[in-house]
């Protein structure tokens, strides 16, 4: 599982970021083809003493609904206006 923090965004507006996978070795793009890839985008409320961070919702998009895999190592995803 591969997790990160992006910059914020608008809840107003279509949400679509792109994603590029490399392997460390050998600097080529990742064969993703038969991966199972979801991607959830959380509103963040607060973090805690131990800096864990505690989500109010998440909205979630899979591969072939929201996610795409345009070539290879590249992961595209999008959320319309509304649904973060």
């Amino acid at each position: 599982m591969l997790t990160g923090q992006l910059p914020p965004v608008s809840r107003r507006s279509t949400y679509i970021e792109t994603l590029e996978l490399l392997d460390d070795e050998t600097g080529d793009p990742i064969d993703l083809s038969g991966a199972a890839i979801t991607v959830s985008v959380c509103r963040m409320l607060a973090a805690d003493d131990y800096g864990a961070v505690c989500a109010a919702s998440c909205a979630t998009a899979t591969l072939g609904a929201g996610v795409t895999v345009p070539e290879p190592g590249i992961i595209v995803w999008r959320f319309e206006a509304g649904a973060l």
